[in-house]
């Protein structure tokens, strides 16, 4: 049988390879029940004193650019599931620092919400350009990134709305994901990791990007059908 944390990765390649239809996003609701179920027995654990079995980590993850919506989006997916996030001065990666589970988990989300607004915004690209002259390229790309920011404003406000609903089915499970926060900020003190604050200044609010963002699929909140999957990769 699967130890949790491999079923939880198994759960989020099937969700990766099949996104898009039913199976996948059965498979991504049941990866996020089993890392708030595993929270739980993992906690419990501890507090009996057993060894951590959802220890602190980091992971590296490498996105297309540092663009002022990646990095706001990283940040956001990192907090909801109780991470903090960093991004090293060289390169395009995104560090998470957290709990195996949860980094496993928001990583998978932010690779999936990354590509889905991608993909719109070089469609509106696509559309706008086709309408306007050459000269006005400069202009169209920082509309674009008002475009991205804006979808990633409405997704800010799906995943608030989704965490609620997720406190009201399973409050111990997301109190323990989210709770876990201080003993990252622990983990991190104690290894010396200093960071320097850089705060991501908004941009003018852009109506089809909001758009766009509202229409990505977030794997809603727990729900039953995803029990089947779980038993079948254990």
């Amino acid at each position: 049988m699967l130890d949790p944390l491999a079923r939880i990765e198994k759960l989020l390649a099937l969700a990766a390879d099949q996104a898009g239809t039913p199976e996948g996003e059965a498979a991504a609701r049941a990866a996020r029940q089993l890392a708030r179920r595993f929270a739980v027995e993992a906690d419990g654990l501890r507090r009996r004193g057993g060894p951590d079995q959802d220890p602190i980590e980091e992971r590296r993850t490498p996105l297309a650019n540092r663009a002022r919506w990646r990095r706001r989006l990283a940040t956001l997916v990192a907090g909801h599931w109780g991470c903090q996030v960093a991004w090293p001065r060289q390169g395009t990666d995104v560090v998470f620092f957290g709990t195996r589970s949860a980094l496993l988990v928001a990583e998978y989300q932010l690779l999936v919400l990354d590509r889905e607004i991608s993909a719109r915004r070089a469609s509106w690209l696509e559309e706008r350009a086709a309408l306007l002259p050459e000269s006005a390229e400069e202009a169209l790309l920082i509309e674009a990134g008002h475009f991205a920011d804006s979808a990633v404003s409405a997704v800010a406000t799906r995943l608030r709305e989704q965490r609620g609903e997720e406190r009201r089915q399973d409050p111990q499970g997301t109190a323990l994901v989210l709770g876990r926060g201080p003993d990252v900020e622990r983990w991190l003190t104690e290894r010396g990791y200093r960071f320097r604050s850089a705060p991501i200044a908004g941009r003018p609010f852009h109506p089809a990007g909001y758009a766009a963002g509202n229409g990505i699929a977030l794997h809603d909140a727990l729900r039953q059908e995803s029990a089947g999957l779980d038993r079948q990769l254990g």
